[in-house]
């Protein structure tokens, strides 16, 4: 027990950035693990009951804000983290972090955190598919995406909150203002939806491009004279391998056989 606690310490406590320690989630990942667990048994235990002798919910209008305000806090985030990189001369070759607690440093960490708080409530999503019992929205591909990114984005923010790991947020936050804004005009009714089918490979294409680039872009720090910390490669390069495979498998069976057939 105590060579638990010990290496609970070390790889929670020594090996994080300090100044995120005391941030809400980040001294430990067991509330992260809890929310994931909590949302598992919603979508797949309680929610379904739930609505087993009810009918579904529109939700039309709750889920126009939501779009909304998934496409102001994400353009907010891409536009922030990229601004910083900008400003501070970041390179795409293994930048390495900024540890000062003050400054552009620090507000860098903070915009992690923030990403991470943004991961959590894309969990909404799921929620409201149940709601309006959209069971087959709910497929393993979504829940193993929104899972892993949650996590992911937990050890970036807990161990590489600056740095080269900027691009990953920087990417993925305006991949996800594209793909919101297209949900948002999607769901303003059936004539502008049928305009904007053609839009939906299209997003699908640049989640895998982006993904893709991240794929490469997250092993520098496994070649020598790279001396960013692994912890970038470790948590994202199986995240992004294994949500590549998911999209491109989507992709493969809903664009491509389909128009063959």
């Amino acid at each position: 027990m105590e060579k638990i606690t010990e290496y609970h310490h070390f790889l929670f406590n020594k090996k994080g950035d300090e100044r995120v320690y005391d941030w809400p989630l980040m001294s430990s990942p067991w509330i992260t693990i809890g929310i994931i667990v909590l949302y598992l048994f919603m979508i797949y235990k309680f929610l379904p009951s739930f609505m087993s002798k009810r009918k579904p919910y529109s939700l039309k209008e709750l889920i126009i804000i939501y779009n909304a305000v998934q496409i102001v806090v994400n353009a907010v985030i891409a536009y922030s983290v990229t601004s910083y990189a900008w400003n501070g001369n970041y390179t795409l070759r293994c930048q390495l972090i900024d540890h000062s607690n003050t400054g552009p440093a620090l507000k860098m960490a903070e915009w992690y955190w923030w990403c991470l708080l943004v991961k959590i409530f894309d969990l909404l999503e799921t929620i409201f598919f149940t709601l309006r019992k959209k069971f087959r929205q709910i497929s393993v591909f979504h829940v193993c995406h929104h899972s892993t990114t949650i996590l992911t984005m937990w050890c970036l923010t807990k161990y590489v909150p600056g740095g080269m790991s900027f691009l990953c947020l920087s990417l993925n936050t305006a991949i996800h203002t594209i793909m919101y804004t297209y949900y948002l005009l999607s769901s303003l009714g059936p004539n502008i939806q049928k305009k904007m089918m053609f839009f939906k490979p299209i997003v699908t294409l640049m989640q895998m491009a982006h993904l893709f680039i991240l794929t490469i872009y997250v092993v520098q720090p496994l070649f020598p004279g790279c001396k960013y910390s692994r912890a970038l490669p470790l948590s994202v390069f199986p995240a992004t391998v294994m949500n590549l495979t998911f999209f491109y498998n989507f992709f493969k069976h809903t664009y491509i056989k389909k128009k063959n057939n």
